[in-house]
Formats: C-alpha cells, sequence, structure tokens
C-alpha cells in the first residue's frame, strides 16, 4: 500500500498525529464497498498502514498513543447524551455514519480513545464509572433484546456489540460473522435512539479491537512467538511485576506503560483452548483510538 507523501510529512510536523491518522484511517481505508465482507476485508489495508507507522515511528505506540488514552471521558454529560457501544471500533463507526445520516439524522465522526490498557475494566477506572453512576442517570443494557429506556438517561452503557463478537468464533469454531454483527449492532443503535431524549447524543466506545486472524496481523517467527508467549500467556496485557521482557519491549513486541506489559501494534501468538479472535487489550490503532460519533436529530 502507497503512503502518500503529505501524511507522512504531516505526521513529522504536527504535535498531535492523531487527526491525520484518523482521517487517513477513515476517508482512505475504511471506504465505502458494494457489500459488507469486502468492507471487512479492508482490516489488511489497516495492517498495511499500521505496519508502515511501526517501522517509520515507534514512539506512537510507545508514548503517543499510552499518553493519550490516559486522558478523561471527553464528553460533557451535563449538555450531551452518552450512549458507548462496548467494543465498538472505527471499522462501525464509519459504516454507522452513512446509516445514521440515511435516517435522518445530523452526524460527525471524530475519535476519542481507550484506557491503558485497552480493556473495559481499565476504561471504567479512566472514567470513574462509579462516581459517574452517581452523578448522572445511569442505564445498563444486556440484553438488546428485552431493555427499555425512560428516556431522560444521561449515560446508556450496552454490553453489545462485544458479546456478539466475542460470540462470532470459539477457536477454530465459526459461530458467525462480522457482517451479522454489524447489522445487529446498526439495528441495536437505532432501538436505543428511537428510546432516548435529548438534542445532542454522542455514541462512543471503551475500546476496539484487532482481528487474530493471519492476514490482518504481523508476521513473527515461531521462536519469537515462544518468547512472547511466555511472558504473556493467552493475555494481550499483564501487571508488569516481576516479569523479565526488556528484551521483548526492545524488540518492538510488547510496550511497558504504567504498570502493565501489552502486545505492541498487530503482534499476536498463538494461544490455546477456546478463545475470541477479536482480542483487545494491547496498544494498536483499531484497539486504542475509539470512535465517537455525534448525533443530532435532523428537523424530518
Amino acid at each position: 500500500m502507497k503512503i502518500p507523501n503529505k501524511l507522512v510529512e504531516n505526521l513529522v510536523e504536527k504535535d498531535n498525529p492523531f487527526p491525520t491518522i484518523f482521517n487517513h484511517l477513515t476517508q482512505k481505508i475504511w471506504t465505502h464497498q458494494e457489500n459488507l465482507s469486502d468492507y471487512f476485508q479492508q482490516d489488511v489495508d489497516a495492517k498495511e498502514f499500521e505496519k508502515f507507522l511501526q517501522d517509520t515511528y515507534f514512539e506512537l505506540f510507545t508514548e503517543e498513543l499510552p499518553k493519550h488514552a490516559s486522558g478523561d471521558l471527553d464528553v460533557n454529560l451535563d449538555s450531551q447524551n452518552l450512549v458507548l457501544l462496548d467494543m465498538l471500533s472505527i471499522r462501525e463507526a464509519v459504516l454507522l455514519k452513512e446509516h445514521l445520516k440515511d435516517e435522518g439524522y445530523e452526524v460527525t465522526l471524530d475519535y476519542s480513545f481507550s484506557a491503558m490498557p485497552s480493556t473495559t475494566e481499565a476504561f471504567k477506572k479512566k472514567i470513574n464509572l462509579p462516581e459517574k453512576k452517581k452523578e448522572y442517570k445511569f442505564k445498563k443494557i444486556n440484553d438488546p433484546q428485552n431493555f427499555s429506556l425512560d428516556g431522560d438517561e444521561d449515560f446508556v452503557w450496552s454490553s453489545f456489540p462485544d458479546k456478539w463478537l466475542e460470540s462470532i468464533q470459539e477457536g477454530k469454531k465459526v459461530l458467525s460473522n462480522e457482517e451479522d454483527v454489524y447489522k445487529d449492532t446498526e439495528q441495536h443503535l437505532d432501538e436505543i435512539l428511537a428510546q432516548i431524549e435529548g438534542e445532542e447524543i454522542v455514541v462512543t466506545s471503551d475500546h476496539g479491537y484487532n482481528v487474530a486472524k493471519g492476514a490482518y496481523q504481523f508476521s513473527l517467527a515461531s521462536s519469537d512467538q515462544k518468547k512472547i508467549k511466555e511472558v504473556m500467556g493467552n493475555n494481550r496485557s499483564i501487571r508488569d511485576i516481576d516479569v523479565d521482557a526488556d528484551k521483548l519491549v526492545d524488540a518492538g513486541f510488547l510496550v511497558r506503560y504504567d504498570g502493565y506489559l501489552m502486545a505492541q501494534s498487530r503482534n499476536i501468538w498463538p494461544i490455546g483452548g477456546s478463545y475470541s479472535i477479536y482480542q483487545h487489550g494491547g496498544v494498536s490503532l483499531m484497539e486504542c483510538i475509539t470512535p465517537k460519533l455525534k448525533i443530532r436529530r435532523g428537523e424530518n
């Protein structure tokens, strides 16, 4: 994949690289396709873009992403209603933007960040969820087929599409696909928006995900995979306590930050047992840069 010279210049010149990276992801990589299957296969291009950044801008993963992910929730709950869709990524958000516009909403798509590591628990801690639940009207959705909102909720947290993605594949057994999950997510968001009031609604996520398929991941030597697994086990992030991982960090396989060791970029190693191929917890673009859809109801 050819990287435009202008993009490289912007990355070098700008103090904040993420507007340039986000624009490239949403305008050059995740682009309209005639069918959803072809759309999601654009993860190959996203991988190549990330490999380019890994090779030319190493600090993006070791310093910039962790630093920016350490901020607070960038939503004003006093004037905006928040809908958090667990594990929603930029992939789905690009599609949702066009869908919502077709439904008559005024929509803009911007970006936010996960926590470090890119897990739900870390995000809850980052935004101080227990205090948010005390201060604002909060609703958790655990069953997308059977939920009801009062309409005046400030903060709605849905466990989907996370639970759908986690159930697509267990080990080598394929149970569903990304296209079906997207369609379910689209319908789920429509149902939430039909019930929630408010002039401005922000839809975001706690983290995105990487897809642990060979075409979408960096190629690692089996010896390196073995070394990483000896340290990380089946996890993309672990506590950095009495762990000998200096060589893996120096080699660019892992990131060390704020008491954690995390998988760097699209480095994946084989894990055993039943597992989801939709993984998070590491430091990569699609795990850590999250979508932020700002939605206003149109006049019609």
